[in-house]
């Protein structure tokens, strides 16, 4: 059987209340783009043909390989793209062609939906969620039907112009709508516990702990499984990464910092000695999954948005070093002489004072946060 496969990607596509703004297709899920998850598994189902159509370029664009990539610019002329696309993908030999919009995720029987769609001879096969009945923006159609093809992209995969018989996605396909944060990190979860056929990015260090290229973990460090440590991303001295999170590329989580059921987004610091618990954390932002408020931290000591471009990020790391070595110098002379408990080498030892200045007598004061958001510790493992 000989299926190919169409994918769309609008700018529109957002997730709704996320720290995030890019589109919900370039959003970076266990180490790779959702797109990227969605052309992995369509290979899985030898889709022999996928063509990306998006409405503008995006680097996620360019890691995709063995992938036709069309960037139509804006408005209808990627849904004009689109049935072009179409026309040149229709041959004799083709069964059917697949049609989704590349920003929901779904582990659908591809081979079992062109076959039910020849079954019922439809011209145009509709998937909706067995569950819910919801229709789903993933169609199978017959190669020679140009003008219902083309019908329904004009209305952005929300309409056909004939109605055969749907498919119900089964028990053991999978379906997530992605509309917002709560979604996002539910994903993310659901392929660490083994709950969908999506796999992190990496090796599996020991069992449920995933780990990218270049992941560093700190001696003291603790990874509690199911987690994922994405490329490049460091976990220092004594944090705790644990139950179903997620570090995505270029992310630091410092000394002391425990992330807990949290998805972090690429490119993001996580500050020391902070408790944060069930949300999404991204581009200097915090989604609370259980409070619904994404709130703006405008404290670079609590969370920051790392750059993105490797002479920047070493620019600025010589910066700090160069101002942290003064620093030292200056407080030893102050101390007299006084003598430190050794803590051991490559220690990171911060004081409450260091981390987030001068404190105040009582709780410190954290002003851009509400209560139980982020919590910083003050004694021991507290």
């Amino acid at each position: 059987m000989q299926v190919k496969a169409i994918l769309f990607v609008t700018n529109s596509s957002q997730l709704e209340n996320a720290p995030l703004r890019s589109a919900t297709a370039f959003v970076e899920v266990l180490g790779r783009s959702l797109l990227g998850h969605w052309i992995e598994q369509l290979r899985r189902h030898s889709v022999s043909e996928i063509t990306v159509i998006a409405e503008s370029d995006h680097e996620a664009l360019h890691g995709l390989e063995g992938v036709e990539v069309i960037c139509a610019g804006e408005g209808v002329n990627l849904w004009r793209a689109g049935e072009l696309t179409f026309i040149r993908m229709s041959d004799p030999d083709t069964d059917g062609i697949l049609l989704a919009r590349a920003e929901q995720y779904a582990e659908i029987d591809w081979s079992e939906l062109v076959r039910h769609h020849l079954y019922f001879n439809n011209r145009m096969t509709r998937v909706i969620h067995g569950g819910t009945q919801q229709p789903l923006d993933i169609y199978a159609i017959d190669p020679g039907r140009r003008n219902d093809a083309a019908y329904s992209m004009r209305s952005g995969l929300r309409e056909t112009r004939t109605q055969g018989v749907r498919y119900a996605t089964r028990d053991n396909e999978y379906f997530n709508p992605l509309r917002d944060g709560r979604d996002l990190r539910r994903l993310a979860a659901d392929a660490l516990y083994g709950r969908c056929q999506l796999r992190p990015e990496g090796r599996e260090a020991r069992p449920g702990v995933w780990l990218g290229e270049g992941a560093r973990i700190e001696k003291g460090a603790r990874l509690v499984a199911p987690v994922y440590v994405g490329r490049r991303t460091r976990v220092r001295l004594g944090a705790v990464i644990t139950r179903g999170s997620s570090l995505e590329h270029h992310c630091t989580a410092d000394c002391g910092t425990i992330v807990d059921d949290t998805s972090v987004m690429p490119y993001t610091a996580i500050g020391p000695g902070l408790d944060v618990s069930g949300a999404v954390v991204g581009e200097g932002r915090l989604l609370h999954l259980k409070r619904n408020v994404c709130i703006e931290l405008n404290d670079p000591r609590l969370v920051r948005e790392q750059p993105a471009r490797l002479p920047v990020r070493l620019f600025k790391g010589t910066a700090r070093l160069l101002s942290y070595l003064p620093q030292q110098v200056w407080r030893g002379a102050k101390m007299n002489g006084a003598r430190e408990p050794a803590i051991g080498s490559g220690a990171c030892v911060k004081d409450f004072n260091t981390a987030f200045g001068k404190g105040v007598k009582g709780k410190p004061e954290l002003p851009h946060l509400t209560p139980d958001l982020a919590v910083m510790r003050r004694y021991g493992n507290q």
